[in-house]
């Protein structure tokens, strides 16, 4: 299923642009965007998985491998550039925020939390 790009000033209209997406059987909790190699994407997690998964805005489709090592609910993500690389932090009721390189599509990094993580941003502004 792939969504349709519209230019930006379509928006203002408040309609969607494309269709929504289908397929999943548990909420979305948390979700982001990001422009990795020149394409548009989603980063989005749901379910009490620990799965993060990232999504191309304009063809639809799953791109690479889910990001997998949290153990618990994901219920925030935040997207960065690190060192010129774009970055996804994802924040989980397991207590941690990992950081995911979205250009080599692996894990970069970890910290461990205090009292679980609501908003990745509350954490990380520290």
């Amino acid at each position: 299923m792939a969504w349709t790009s519209r230019p930006a000033g379509d928006l203002a209209f408040g309609e969607p642009v494309g269709v929504p997406r289908t397929g999943r059987t548990d909420r979305v909790w948390a979700m982001a965007t990001a422009v990795v190699d020149d394409r548009p994407v989603a980063i989005f997690a749901g379910g009490d998985n620990g799965i993060v998964r990232v999504c191309d805005l304009v063809s639809g489709q799953r791109v690479g491998e889910p990001f997998r090592g949290h153990t618990d609910w994901v219920t925030a993500i935040a997207t960065a550039v690190v060192e010129g690389r774009p970055v996804a932090l994802s924040g989980s009721d397991d207590h941690t925020i990992r950081m995911w390189d979205l250009s080599s599509e692996r894990r970069a990094d970890e910290t461990a939390g205090r009292q679980g993580v609501g908003r990745v941003h509350r954490e990380a502004g520290r």
